[in-house]
């Protein structure tokens, strides 16, 4: 085949589209419209980001990434800040609240630490504090909603950032660690003990629950029984899981149940909350473990070849597929969001330059 399209290599086809024929096939049991546009927009929309990505990587040589990265997040900085004075003074409600603030997230925060991961001579100083402030505001927003997951999502990319910036070297570890207890004790500490908006009298400090999470290590370090682990106090789904999958088939396990399937579990539900077994619970194993496996390639590609200058967006790249793959384990619900569709854009780029010495 010849083109860009030659180039992507048939594993892709294989993969994002397996989710589609299972829907194609689920319909064909009952064609409503509810259920067609349950399937595409409802359910189906995040699984439809790998195509958009497609189309932006056939666009790659005409147009400048970092560029329409920006130019999105200009146009996006007023709508999410608006979001974000009524997720401050006007939301009581907790799911709103936990709406809006993974809506401010996903699809302002973390794009926005691209301005970090840029190289020196394409970001202005603005830029640079304007990516600081989005990993401290995913850390307010996180400790307003009462999330462990974004939470960790913020230390990761704090890390990344503090790494490609070069404020992490043996040379000022220790001038760093006081600058972080200072901060930690006279800021952050305030906003991660004060009051979330999803709990009353509870801040997200309260939901680590560290005390329960090293008592369950340390049995399972003692009778070696994963199950300490999993029955963690601290881990809400466990039950969810168990009830979710405890029926499977070989077959269910290999392909699973479809993105229409339910399970009881307190209530009549479809959705499990983690994104790995999310998608286990839909398409099954072989897809998650073919996905899970392409996103840790393409993040170590990326990071080998940020030095380089193949591509300048590299190491932005790399974090974002990082953080991906690692918060799909703990949250990282499956739902379209620039966040999502940037962890897509790094995939494709991936494999379609799979093989190739440079990304073009």
């Amino acid at each position: 085949m010849k083109g860009w399209y030659g180039r992507i290599p048939l594993l892709f086809w294989l993969i994002f589209l397996f989710p589609y024929l299972s829907i194609f096939f689920d319909l064909l049991d009952s064609l409503t419209f509810k259920r067609i546009t349950d399937s595409l927009f409802v359910y189906g929309s995040y699984y439809s980001l790998p195509f958009i990505a497609l189309a932006i990587v056939a666009l790659r040589g005409k147009i400048d990434l970092i560029i329409v990265f920006a130019n999105t997040l200009k146009f996006l900085i007023p709508l999410y800040l608006s979001v974000f004075y009524f997720f401050l003074f006007r939301v009581s409600n907790a799911s709103d609240a936990i709406l809006l603030g993974q809506a401010i997230m996903n699809n302002l925060l973390i794009p926005g630490t691209l301005f970090l991961f840029l190289p020196k001579d394409r970001k202005t100083k603005i830029q640079y504090y304007l990516g600081w402030s989005c990993i401290l505001l995913i850390f307010i927003i996180s400790a307003k909603i009462w999330s462990r997951s974004y939470s960790l999502v913020g230390l990761i990319l704090l890390f990344f950032a503090a790494k490609h910036n070069k404020l992490i070297s043996l040379s000022n570890i220790i001038i760093s660690f006081c600058v972080f207890v200072s901060i930690y004790f006279f800021g952050l500490s305030s906003i991660f003990t004060q009051e979330s908006l999803v709990r009353e009298n509870s801040s997200v400090f309260d939901k680590f629950q560290l005390d329960s999470l090293i008592e369950a290590f340390s049995d399972f370090l003692n009778t070696g029984s994963f199950a300490s682990l999993f029955f963690w106090e601290g881990n809400s789904r466990s039950q969810i899981l168990i009830d979710a999958f405890q029926n499977f088939s070989f077959l269910d396990w290999a392909f699973g149940k479809g993105v229409f399937a339910t399970y009881d579990s307190f209530v009549r539900r479809s959705t499990i909350e983690i994104g790995w077994a999310q998608d286990a619970f839909r398409w099954g194993l072989l897809w998650v473990f073919s996905v899970l496996i392409i996103s840790v390639l393409s993040a170590r590609n990326f990071f080998k070849r940020a030095n380089l200058n193949a591509m300048e967006l590299n190491v932005f790249f790399g974090v974002i597929v990082t953080v991906k793959t690692i918060d799909a384990f703990i949250y990282g619900v499956p739902a379209i969001s620039f966040y999502n569709l940037i962890y897509f854009l790094g995939i494709i780029f991936f494999l379609k330059n799979m093989g190739y010495a440079k990304i073009n």
